[in-house]
């Protein structure tokens, strides 16, 4: 309760702070705060992406730290069995731990000394041209901020271009990261990141992943 409201319940029809909680069996999370003034109902789990959710605010807690601590990932067949649920409604919560992971990753603003930026080529085998000249490839634009040079990132962003040239490039990196002139960009030579020399300095070393203490390693 003190995580939905921080500084106690108002209530959305009459504002009153003052409320009765009542435990009820047909309710998920077993509770409702109802209005002393108005009896509106308030429930923990409305107005979030889990108000619909088939499980309980216990199982959605337990699928949430297994979701989010799982270094190797989860699949809807084990988060079932963490949940104590069904596989088709495991998958739902997952999609929906996804969609909050993309919210709060596109929202993030990043801080960093260094970045390494790249650009990828998203898309299955076709036949036809390769590489910047196909026109079943989606250009996208890559960004890993760290700590200090040669080392694991802290972020990764992933967000598509809608062409290989340095306009887009820059003004997304400018809405998205901060900068100053002791920042340094790794990059490789491609004409596109050539304008980021504004933003900070543009390095184009070779991340060679024999050794033993590569980049991103």
């Amino acid at each position: 309760m003190n995580l939905k409201w921080p500084t106690g319940l108002s209530c959305d029809k009459c504002d009153c702070h003052d409320y009765y909680l009542v435990k009820r069996k047909n309710v998920k999370n077993g509770y409702l705060l109802i209005c002393k003034k108005c009896g509106h109902q308030h429930s923990l789990l409305a107005n979030t992406i889990f108000q619909d959710s088939n499980l309980s605010l216990l199982k959605i807690l337990i699928g949430l730290y297994v979701f989010f601590n799982s270094n190797n990932g989860v699949n809807g067949n084990q988060l079932a069995n963490y949940v104590d649920a069904n596989v088709k409604t495991a998958r739902k919560f997952s999609k929906k731990c996804r969609i909050l992971m993309a919210e709060s990753n596109n929202s993030k603003i990043l801080q960093s000394s260094f970045y390494e930026i790249d650009i990828l080529e998203i898309g299955g085998h076709h036949k036809g041209k390769r590489g910047k000249d196909s026109e079943n490839k989606q250009p996208t634009l890559l960004i890993l901020s760290t700590l200090e040079d040669n080392n694991y990132p802290q972020y990764v962003k992933l967000h598509t271009l809608p062409n290989y040239k340095g306009e887009p490039i820059e003004e997304y990196l400018k809405e998205k990261c901060l900068f100053d002139p002791t920042i340094v960009i790794n990059c490789d030579r491609d004409k596109a990141f050539f304008c980021l020399n504004k933003l900070a300095q543009l390095e184009n070393s070779v991340v060679d992943y024999t050794k033993e203490n590569h980049k991103l390693k």
